[in-house]
């Protein structure tokens, strides 16, 4: 986290941003690419 320090935001608060991204792009993935994913393989 190189750098974030310059702005004066605490490094927890980027990580609990960074982790909310994560897990709402893990989750997009599971519902949206995983069926779409499954169904093409299934014909």
């Amino acid at each position: 986290m190189n750098g974030i320090v310059l702005f004066g935001i605490p490094e927890i608060v980027i990580q609990l941003i960074y982790g909310t991204i994560a897990i709402i792009n893990i989750f997009l993935i599971i519902k949206k690419i995983y069926p779409a994913y499954k169904k093409s393989f299934s014909e």
